[in-house]
């Protein structure tokens, strides 16, 4: 078979960035000649410490799932790009099927109700509950928050202040009436943003200092016991965000977002430090831990076994939640190891019967 990187990597008189250029060009057209011509130029490339950018370009021509073993071992920080917080969550969710929601404890927590019950374990507040119901058997009153079990990014998501003044979250919309109310939700089901008829109806928690006079919502991407990233959303009176790291970085999602970027906020006094004792005590490497800003204090919001834009996040982003995700992983089995033996996690899976392992709660994007 013809060597396609022959005369790349092999001319003398072609420089060592021609020959990375030349083979991160062929890497597009060719797989099979990839890793047994990227052998030869790795080797070259490993022979001075000048070379240090270079290798990096050509270890950024291999993607996760093809970068060779000794690529990884050997190169240091230089194969950062085999981190991916993508390919973490794609196997936490192979392995939520394969081996149960027991296996994967943020999943069991993002069932709302459940949840909601470990956080008031941790002595964390918690909106009142008022039952889960199917759509015959709601009871519309004021002040109260209407939402799915199974949901995401504010679909299906109602705030009762009055009969005549309720808020559709997610359109971003005020209208009056509990048959108006209904047929929403009717549509709701039927346009499939919610995937399982059954609903939650919960306290309508207050923050008479946002212009929404309802909570702020804050949510922390934790990697069991760091705060990575960081998210404040509103979604009424109208949709805004920001995104931003601990030290206060704004740029770090890689794309542009899809509703009004907000200002890097002041994070409230204690916030940060509780988002990190949370997610201790969950044994799983992450977990999205959203809190609520109240007249009251913090409450919990809910987890989030995984986060919207995940998918989407830029390279750089992925890279930094792909190593966080590993430090966390270490760091919990060292826990574990040591003998820590997650006492509250305990009590609470022993109150769990008769959920349906293999599908705890609806899936979501």
């Amino acid at each position: 078979m013809t060597d396609l990187f022959s005369d790349a990597l092999d001319t003398p008189g072609k420089s060592l960035q021609e020959q990375v250029e030349a083979f991160r060009a062929q890497c597009k057209i060719n797989e099979k000649q990839k890793k047994r011509s990227g052998r030869r130029l790795y080797a070259r490339l490993k022979r001075g410490s000048k070379n240090k950018l270079l290798l990096r370009q050509f270890l950024m021509a291999f993607n996760t799932y093809d970068t060779d073993y000794n690529y990884i071992r050997y190169s240091g920080d230089a194969a950062r790009h085999a981190s991916s917080f993508r390919a973490a969550m794609t196997m936490r969710t192979r392995r939520l099927k394969t081996q149960g929601a027991q296996s994967c404890p943020e999943w069991v927590l993002w069932d709302k109700p459940k949840g909601a019950q470990f956080a008031q374990m941790l002595g964390l507040r918690v909106a009142q509950q008022y039952g889960s119901h199917d759509r015959g058997a709601l009871r519309f009153e004021p002040g109260t928050v209407i939402k799915p079990v199974d949901g995401s990014q504010s679909q299906g998501v109602y705030l009762l202040f009055s009969e005549d003044h309720i808020c559709d979250v997610y359109k971003n919309e005020v209208f009056s009436g509990y048959d108006a109310l209904a047929d929403r939700i009717d549509v709701d089901q039927q346009d499939g943003r919610v995937p399982r008829d059954r609903w939650i109806i919960e306290e309508l928690m207050s923050n008479r200092d946002d212009p929404s006079g309802t909570a702020v919502d804050w949510k922390f991407l934790t990697c069991y016991g760091e705060v990575i990233v960081i998210a404040l959303m509103r979604r009424f009176p109208k949709d805004e965000q920001v995104w931003f790291s601990p030290e206060g970085n704004k740029d770090i999602l890689g794309f542009s977002l899809p509703s009004h970027s907000l200002d890097v906020p002041e994070i409230p006094a204690g916030y940060l430090e509780l988002a990190k004792k949370i997610s201790l005590e969950i044994p799983a490497p992450f977990v999205r831990v959203d809190l609520l800003q109240t007249d009251q204090g913090p409450a919990l919001g809910e987890f989030t076994a995984r986060t919207q834009f995940w998918y989407r996040f830029g390279r750089q982003l992925d890279i930094t939640l792909g190593d966080a995700f590993i430090a966390a992983e270490v760091r919990l089995q060292q826990d574990l190891l040591n003998g820590k033996d997650f006492s509250i996690w305990k009590e609470f899976t022993a109150t769990l019967s008769g959920a349906d392992e293999n599908n705890p709660t609806g899936e979501k994007a």
